[in-house]
């Protein structure tokens, strides 16, 4: 069996490297058990019933799936329109994150513009600075945004708009697009197109790649994120579903069993989706030079 990787063939056949790579292997095995075991449990126990989940000894695995509570809880708490909420809040932060972020990018790598150095070392600056820095001028923003005076409690503004001022995205873009022979470019001027024109049909057809790993990041991102979404939608018809649990949780009259199904529902879109697509995020990753 050939191998491609730290280990190759003639080092495998070493004794010492044998063991080092099987110990390495069942390290890994151990750590993904771990990290699946909590998810796994929380799938399995909200299908119980709540007599069972409160069993002693407790039970594994189910003696009876109860699937007749999917329906109840999307009905009688409206997780469907929580999940329309959270669905508007990705997709608009999805939107926010490749075409802002993918400007931005673009413009410090590929049109030299004056200052760009600058710039890129103040988005380094933001990048380190700690989140909760941040929190009180960006609430303080969002209640009165400059300029116009507009109050953006209860919209999705404030996180599409922080969406698109990502630095860990800025950054990926414009690694990825240094990458990019400057000669493809020049060609395109040559033939009468702009910086626009470029990036629309050079640029944007290369970066399938890394368009794909900011889609799939920003969707996890926005779908797993509380902290805003709780601090600025007020109104429960525009709350989304991590909200909702946070919620469900503090009513001490929901069976936990339900909380547990809640939860699932939660976990399940963003876990599929990584799932089906982590060979571009991986992909991605290796293009732009930098190691994730």
């Amino acid at each position: 069996m050939e191998r491609n990787g730290l280990i190759s063939n003639i080092d495998y056949k070493k004794t010492s490297n044998k063991i080092i790579y099987w110990t390495m292997i069942i390290l890994l095995i151990v750590i993904a058990v771990i990290c699946i075991l909590p998810v796994a449990w929380v799938l399995i126990s909200s299908l119980k019933s709540l007599d069972e989940f409160y069993s002693v000894p407790p039970t594994i695995w189910p003696k009876s799936f109860h699937f007749e509570a999917i329906p109840e809880l999307l009905s009688k708490y409206n997780f469907v329109g929580f999940y329309w909420n959270t669905i508007k809040l990705c997709a608009g932060s999805i939107i926010f994150s490749v075409v802002i972020n993918g400007f931005m990018g673009y413009s410090l790598s590929k049109m030299r513009v004056k200052g760009g150095s600058i710039v890129f070392a103040v988005i380094l600056a933001t990048y380190m600075l700690p989140t909760t820095v941040c929190m009180a001028p960006i609430y303080k923003t969002i209640i009165k945004f400059p300029i116009i005076g507009v109050n953006l409690i209860n919209t999705n503004w404030p996180m599409w708009l922080m969406a698109g001022a990502n630095a860990y995205f800025v950054i990926l873009y414009k690694s990825f697009f240094d990458n990019i022979p400057n000669a493809l470019l020049e060609a395109t001027k040559l033939d009468g197109c702009g910086d626009f024109k470029a990036f629309l049909h050079v640029i944007v057809p290369l970066s399938k790649p890394i368009i794909a790993t900011t889609v799939i990041m920003s969707f996890s991102s926005a779908w797993g994120d509380f902290f805003w979404p709780y601090m600025v939608l007020k109104e429960q018809s525009v709350q989304t579903i991590m909200v909702k649990i946070f919620a469900m949780q503090s009513n001490s009259a929901i069976k936990i069993n339900t909380l547990l199904l809640a939860i699932s529902f939660a976990i399940i879109p963003p876990a599929i989706i990584f799932i089906i697509f982590q060979k571009k995020i991986m992909n991605g990753f290796t293009m732009s030079g930098i190691k994730g």
